[in-house]
Order: C-alpha cells, then structure tokens, then sequence
C-alpha cells in the first residue's frame, strides 16, 4: 500500500466516523468549518496536512512501536475528553504549548483515568526502547500544529478535537496494517514501512 492510498482510506474511515455522529452521509464534519476558514474551503487538504504531519511525527520517533498495545492503550483517551482536558490545561500554563508541557498533562489524564501503571509500553528483554505514549501523542499534537497554525494561536483550541479524530483514525489504520503482517511480523519491519510513508509524506 502506498503512502497516498493510506492516506485515503483513511480520510474515507475519518468521513464515515462523522456520518455516524451527525446522522448523515458520510462527512467531512467539522473539519469541512475549519477547513473554510483556514484554507479556502478544501477539508481535503486541511485532512492531508494533518494527516502527513502525523506520520511524519510517528516516523520521527527513532523507536519500533508495538502498534497493538499502542492503540489499545491510547483509544480511551482519544475517544473521550481526557486528551482535550490536558490540552486546555496545559494552554492554561502559558501561552507557548510544548510537547514537554503537554506530555506531563497527558500522563496526568492516564493517572486520572487510573492507567499509569500503563503510561510505558516495554517490549521484551532483546529490545532497550520503550514508547511512552503521553508523549508520542503529545509530540504529534504539537507537530501538526506547528504545521497547520501556530501552536499559541487561538485557532488551535478549535483544530485540537479534529486532530486528536485523525489521530485515532491513524492509529486505527496503523494498528490493522501492523497486525496483518504485510510488512512483517515484527515492530522493526513495520517501524520501516512508516519510515517508507513518512518519506512519501514528504515528497507528496
């Protein structure tokens, strides 16, 4: 699969997540107001940009993710409103939002939610890395924002619900593809495979 047929079948999943919220066809939802007002009414390149700086985010990670336990881990908080209450917390500190700052919140929500015996994921003894999920989310927030608007603009605060959609639909994709084995059996050879999109990111 290439990285702009990833790319999308999911804004395709992402469409019809909000067909089921909004009772609808499928829909771009409430990307397509956000979409009007930052780029000329084109929900799909807004999706794109987000899209391209979350792979682009996972990929510069320099650990092999176990996208199983990752997603089953993080599902909770991007399908309810922890992530959004640690990021209104994190912007109440100050205006500047980093990843560091956001991380801490994030795990915070993990604590709240009764995960932080969760919030490291290990792999088995052959392998030094562990993923901490905080702040892989954290970095691919701060990421797309970075890209799409300023990370201290008001706007961010309306785009942050619409990231943190696209995101659970990234894992959601990244999760099925990773336990098909296409790219192989193993968190390495999969971590390859997202080098290879982020890379086609890039060039798109």
């Amino acid at each position: 699969m290439t990285y702009a047929e990833l790319r999308a079948q999911n804004a395709r999943a992402y469409c019809r997540q909000n067909s089921a919220l909004f009772g609808l066809v499928p829909t771009w939802g409430p990307l397509w107001n956000c979409a009007g007002q930052m780029s000329g009414g084109d929900p799909q390149s807004l999706f794109n940009q987000i899209h391209d700086a979350s792979i682009r985010a996972v990929a510069a990670q320099q650990a092999s993710v176990d996208w199983t336990q990752t997603y089953a881990l993080v599902r909770p908080l991007l399908e309810a409103q922890p992530l959004l209450a640690a990021l209104d917390r994190a912007r109440d500190e100050g205006p500047t939002l980093t990843k560091e700052l956001l991380a801490r919140h994030i795990r915070d929500a993990f604590a709240c939610a009764g995960l932080q015996h969760l919030t490291r994921i290990r792999f088995d003894a052959s392998q030094k890395m562990a993923i901490d999920p905080s702040t892989l989310l954290a970095t691919i927030i701060t990421a797309v924002l970075g890209v799409v608007c300023p990370p201290t603009a008001a706007f961010a605060a309306i785009l942050e619900p619409i990231i943190a959609a696209i995101i659970k639909v990234l894992f959601s994709s990244l999760t099925t593809q990773f336990t098909s084995g296409t790219y192989g059996a193993s968190p390495e050879a999969f971590n390859a495979q997202v080098q290879r999109w982020a890379e086609e990111a890039n060039a798109s």
